[in-house]
């Protein structure tokens, strides 16, 4: 491919012109400005600037574009709204749409193999996310469980002392009954 007017311009040239594309500028004061740097040795019309310029802010609109359309990807795989395998097809159908030719050169088991890749960590993170649901499950089980023994020993108290209090006054069979609801034996009443 041949190199534009453009292109083989020196880097200051170069530079000079996407400062004022950055700045707003239009191709008549950017070609005035070369003309003040370069003198007469500019060897392109004040249209090609124009045309660079035009070119310099379809391409930053796409890249603004791609940039946009990546963060709505991320913020939906942050989400959860989006598997990796389908984050992986839409930036493949994102590069076909930029660079179709790019894709005629490319190995369809690579490209295979970069969606099964998604793939497993789509799993893997599925399977974390189980994981993370039943640990807070057994969580939810074990203050559960303490506070059940802790209710359970309160009892077990309380049918001590009433077992202690009561002494003589109930009968050796009542006293066993009430020992063995919470499984006490008679040193520990």
């Amino acid at each position: 491919m041949a190199a534009t007017k453009i292109q083989k311009l020196p880097p200051e040239a170069r530079q000079l012109i996407f400062a004022g594309f950055q700045e707003g500028k239009i191709g008549r004061v950017v070609y005035a400005e070369l003309l003040d740097l370069f003198g007469q040795e500019v060897e392109f019309s004040q249209r090609t600037v124009e045309r660079e310029l035009e070119n310099l802010k379809r391409r930053w609109k796409q890249r603004e574009r791609r940039r946009e359309w990546m963060a709505d990807l991320v913020a939906a795989s942050e989400k959860g709204n989006i598997e990796a395998s389908q984050m992986v097809k839409a930036l493949a159908m994102q590069g076909l749409e930029s660079d179709p030719e790019g894709f005629i050169e490319s190995d369809p088991i690579k490209v295979q193999a970069l969606a099964l890749e998604g793939e497993k960590i789509r799993l893997k993170r599925a399977k974390l996310e189980q994981d993370n649901q039943r640990l807070a499950l057994d969580r939810e089980k074990f203050e559960s469980m303490k506070t059940k023994l802790a209710t359970i020993r309160k009892q077990a108290e309380a049918a001590k002392e009433a077992v202690n209090k009561a002494g003589e006054s109930i009968s050796p069979e009542l006293k066993r009954q009430l020992l063995d609801v919470y499984d006490l034996t008679e040193a520990e009443a």
